[in-house]
């Protein structure tokens, strides 16, 4: 059964909780169905009994390093059935408070194409050179791919994943399928069920917020190419400005005074941009990263909504309730940590686009002074008609040049502008998330002190 498949749905999700020795504690009814163990043969198992010879060791290596550091990591993973049967999943692994927890989805977008090849290629080194020339092969390979690191992949995969498989869900309609309600549920599990819900949809309008992001960094990478290359021109072009004045006479010292002006209003325009560029660098950083924060608060958001409505069908015994009220605390919990680092991402964001705005308002200035001084140019320019022969040729080419900055420069502010408002929709959607996993939190311990005086009185 090697080459068959094990199948799940792309709206399913699997979730697993292991101690920091990667030791399976508890695990969600999806990940049992498709492992094919029965649940008391995963529990207390090392996470490793489901790993596929056809995964490279290399990735868990980078994997370790990188949780036991404390930092959130994920990979595209070839899994094995108890039966033989692989299944393919993107896995998100979180650090929590005495171990970790995992949330694993089905791969469908683009980027998945590319790994099982690049998976075959990574084992042919690891085995013939072993696991470190194995990591720099990846490494290469994702660098050749745009990618500056593991990390910067890890996070443009995930949102890629989310993005095809809400594309998959939408296709299928199976986004209109809901759970039954008739089913045997207390009223607390109904209360989660239904805040977890609204909490999912506001996670997924916070995602949404960012599909316009990398259209808005590619037209800033082109409106600075634009402005660099004008400045230099029109740098050039004063240097000629000011040969040609002091071949004059006694028109040129004027006229050459403008040409110094050009030249140092071009030179200031350069220098505010190398700030500019360097600026533009930092947003995008700060944008993966909330970016990044967001996916994974979406989905985390989204597994607690999948595991409260997977729980709605079962036993409503004592048992049963004390279980997944520890499952949940620990996953809410994991929620609620994510939601404060995507706050805190945002903030940074945010004050990054800010000092960006005033950045740019300064360039404009700066252009404006520049067509100031090129009016007085062509005033100065068209005194006599050999000055004006000689001079108002270089001024029509700087008004060309000054409407080439300009358009690029109202076009950067109006980017940032947008930024701006797509990150106040990212703090309306976070704090109304925010709001209704707290009364989730609510319900859950005042359920949780129903069960301890229960126990109490038994």
């Amino acid at each position: 059964m090697m080459n068959q498949e094990a199948y799940f749905s792309v709206e399913e999700l699997f979730i697993s909780i292991t101690d920091q020795n990667g030791i399976i504690q508890s695990g969600n009814d999806v990940f049992v169905r498709v492992s094919g163990y029965d649940r008391e043969k995963l529990i207390n198992r090392p996470h490793n009994v489901i790993r596929h010879p056809d995964m490279p060791k290399t990735v868990f290596r980078m994997l370790w390093r990188e949780i036991q550091a404390g930092n959130i990591m994920g990979a595209y993973v070839k899994n094995r059935a108890v039966d033989g049967k692989h299944y393919w999943v993107f896995a998100t692994i979180l650090p929590k408070e005495g171990g970790y927890f995992s949330m694993r989805i089905k791969p469908t977008s683009k980027f998945f194409e590319l790994i099982p090849q690049l998976y075959s290629r990574i084992l042919q080194h690891e085995k013939s050179n072993g696991m470190d020339s194995a990591e720099a092969f990846l490494l290469e390979q994702l660098k050749g791919l745009g990618f500056e690191s593991y990390s910067h992949f890890l996070k443009e995969a995930l949102y890629e994943e989310l993005k095809s498989r809400d594309e998959k869900i939408a296709e299928s309609q199976q986004s209109e399928k809901k759970h039954d309600t008739s089913v045997n549920m207390n009223k607390t599990l109904f209360e989660m069920a239904s805040l977890s819900e609204r909490s999912k949809r506001g996670t997924v309008d916070l995602f949404t917020s960012f599909n316009g992001f990398k259209e808005m960094h590619s037209q800033f990478s082109g409106v600075s190419t634009t402005i660099l290359k004008t400045c230099e021109q029109l740098e050039n072009l004063s240097l000629n400005m000011s040969v040609m004045a002091n071949k004059l006479g006694k028109e040129g010292p004027s006229l050459s005074m403008i040409a110094l002006a050009f030249q140092k209003s071009s030179r200031d325009i350069s220098g505010r941009f190398s700030k500019f560029g360097t600026s533009v660098a930092e947003i995008e950083k700060a944008a993966l990263e909330m970016r990044f924060s967001v996916c994974v608060g979406r989905l985390l958001v989204e597994m607690l909504s999948f595991f409260i409505n997977e729980t709605r069908g079962k036993s409503n015994s004592h048992e049963a309730m004390v279980e997944f009220m520890r499952d949940f605390h620990v996953l809410s919990t994991g929620v609620k940590t994510t939601l404060e680092w995507v706050n805190e991402s945002q903030m940074s964001g945010l004050q990054e686009l800010k000092d960006f705005l005033q950045l740019t308002t300064n360039l404009r200035n700066q252009v404006m002074s520049l067509d100031l001084i090129r009016i007085g140019g062509k005033l100065e320019g068209s005194r006599t008609m050999r000055t004006e022969e000689v001079f108002i040729p270089y001024v029509n080419q700087i008004v060309k040049h000054i409407q080439s900055i300009e358009e690029p420069v109202l076009k950067v502010a109006g980017v940032t502008e947008k930024m701006l408002e797509l990150y106040e929709d990212v703090k309306h959607n976070l704090e109304e998330v925010s709001s209704q996993l707290l009364m989730l939190e609510m319900i859950r311990y005042r359920e949780h002190r129903i069960i301890a005086e229960l126990e109490d009185a038994a």
